[in-house]
């Protein structure tokens, strides 16, 4: 049997009622720091000009455009919110990837599942088989297709979306393996675009890809069942070796839990996060300005310098993928959240004068770990009256050995939603996305994230 015609059987053999219920808990919490970063993003430049793409190339008003007003087909919505919700690089991470999984997932269920009228609780399970299955892929490939230099998110996010698609649908088992195969002919993107308007594209096209592979096998398009372990097949070429063994473990665990998902505390590149928070532990107990600093150095992890690839950035895109900028506005501003990353903060004198007296290198002993993405960090901080701070942490706030807490959570979430929505509306929705397996069509709960 295949890989994908087991992933295939497992996801049609599941229904809401065998999810685990810490499953279905994070599945809920998931979902809404999703939706939460997708509205926030919705007013960026990037998503502004892909809504306007689709708008002008929609057939037909069936799913809701995150943020707008605006109803296109699902795929097109799929792109849309796909796009959206990465866009400020606040959504989620998976380090079974190193990628991040719930942005190429929700935008396809949401999209469909408004169309047909579907439960909360079809959104859930076709969320949670979505992740499941497109983690449980990645990992026949990781961690060489991070270190080959592929953007994980857009290789392994189709299969996600179309697992998603596949299941709502209630695609029968060959269409529903095509459904797979064909999302494994549009894998791709490049780490080289990372700080530009090309890496939530990246997001939005899987989400696409995923969704438009599900409806085409649906009517009848095929592909290779064995498209994951054929010679020249998926595993093969983003691997560079030959597949081996019968596959994953689908469901045994849940990869919502083991790993689990890291919920973002800063709206940047994750390979920032565990040095940021360093640094502001080391501000909290010995407060230093920027004025005072003679020169920090930061010691990395070998993929670290691979994704902060921006050392002088010019915009928000760029500064979200800059160490150095992310700890000067630490530094400058006592925080790093939505404002900090706006022009004004990453053009802020203060924090231009300070990021060059920020170095970044490889740490022996923490590159001596492999290409992990937890992305560890040691810090030394010199300061001119003489004083040295020095920390490490190995691991952010937000993954799961650190969770934020349901009030930092619901806090996030407020505070991006707000960007859009008006306050009462913001803690109505916060509330449906809690309780979204009582509701029973989510059309109703999509009405929530237009304009007021």
């Amino acid at each position: 049997m295949s890989i994908l015609t087991r992933a295939a059987d497992f996801a049609r053999a599941t229904t809401f009622d065998r999810l685990p219920g810490p499953v279905v808990e994070t599945a809920k919490r998931a979902l809404a720091d999703c939706l939460g970063v997708t509205l926030a993003g919705s007013r960026e430049p990037v998503s502004r000009l892909i809504q306007a793409h689709v708008r002008k190339h929609s057939a037909r008003a069936e799913s809701r455009v995150i943020g707008t007003g605006l109803r296109v087909t699902p795929d097109l919505a799929a792109l849309a919110n796909g796009t959206a919700g990465h866009a400020l690089d606040y959504d989620d991470v998976s380090w079974t990837s190193i990628g991040h999984p719930s942005v190429t997932v929700a935008p396809a269920v949401l999209a469909l599942a408004e169309a047909a009228g579907a439960s909360g609780r079809e959104v859930l399970t076709a969320y949670v088989l979505g992740i499941e299955i497109e983690n449980k892929i990645a990992g026949l490939a990781m961690p060489q297709a991070s270190e080959r230099g592929w953007h994980t998110t857009s290789v392994f996010g189709p299969f996600g979306a179309a697992a998603a698609c596949a299941w709502l649908k209630r695609l029968a088992g060959p269409e529903f393996v095509s459904a797979l195969a064909l999302a494994a002919s549009t894998a791709g993107g490049l780490r080289s675009n990372f700080g530009t308007a090309a890496k939530p594209f990246h997001a939005g096209l899987a989400a696409f890809h995923g969704v438009l592979s599900g409806l085409l096998a649906g009517l009848g398009l095929g592909a290779a069942k064995d498209a994951l372990e054929a010679a020249d097949g998926f595993i093969q070429l983003f691997s560079g070796r030959p597949a081996a063994g019968e596959g994953p473990p689908f469901g045994e665990p849940w990869d919502l839990l083991e790993p689990g998902l890291v919920l973002k505390k800063y709206p940047c590149c994750s390979g920032a996060h565990p040095a940021l928070d360093c640094l502001l532990e080391m501000l909290s107990a010995s407060p230093f300005a920027a004025g005072e600093v003679e020169v920090v150095r930061v010691g990395l992890s070998l993929l670290g310098p691979r994704e902060l690839v921006c050392h002088d950035p010019a915009s928000p895109a760029q500064a979200r993928f800059s160490l150095e900028y992310a700890l000067a506005a630490a530094v400058v501003f006592g925080r790093v959240g939505l404002a900090e990353f706006s022009a004004e903060a990453v053009g802020d004198p203060r924090v231009r004068e300070l990021m060059p007296r920020i170095r970044a290198g490889l740490d022996p002993e923490l590159a001596g770990l492999g290409f992990i993405g937890t992305a560890p960090a040691k810090l030394e901080v010199v300061l001119r009256d003489g004083r040295v701070l020095r920390g490490r942490s190995d691991l952010a706030r937000g993954n799961p050995e650190k969770p934020l807490s349901d009030r930092e959570l619901e806090a996030k979430f407020l505070e991006c939603a707000g960007a859009v929505l008006a306050p009462e509306r913001c803690r109505r929705l916060w509330w449906d996305l809690m309780g979204l397996e009582e509701v029973g069509d989510l059309a109703r709960l999509m009405d929530l994230l237009g304009p007021d």
